[in-house]
């Protein structure tokens, strides 16, 4: 439900950026095209803040996290499963 949530929100910036289409098939196949470009680099982003936090070497051990779950809560504003924001918060609890 929540991946349905956050597609409707951001369907009307995609129906504006697409609206000079010519055809309903170069519509859909475009929207298509951009959800899987915006799915990628969401995944890619999130694998790079992990990253930054398992290398993170500064004085503040909070920091990349709280750089994460920033991160997180924009990408996902009605947070749910989908965004794992459980999951993150769970980890931090466990820092050594």
């Amino acid at each position: 439900a929540d991946d349905l949530t956050l597609l409707a929100l951001n369907a009307e910036l995609v129906i504006r950026a697409f609206a000079n289409l010519e055809s309903a098939a170069e519509f859909e196949e475009s929207l298509e095209n951009q959800l899987k470009d915006m799915v990628k680099r969401g995944k890619n982003l999130r694998v790079k803040l992990i990253e930054d936090i398992d290398e993170y070497d500064g004085d503040d051990p909070l920091f990349p996290w709280i750089k994460c779950v920033k991160w997180v809560q924009e990408a996902f504003p009605l947070g749910g499963e989908c965004s794992r924001l459980l999951v993150i918060y769970e980890q931090c609890l466990f820092l050594e």
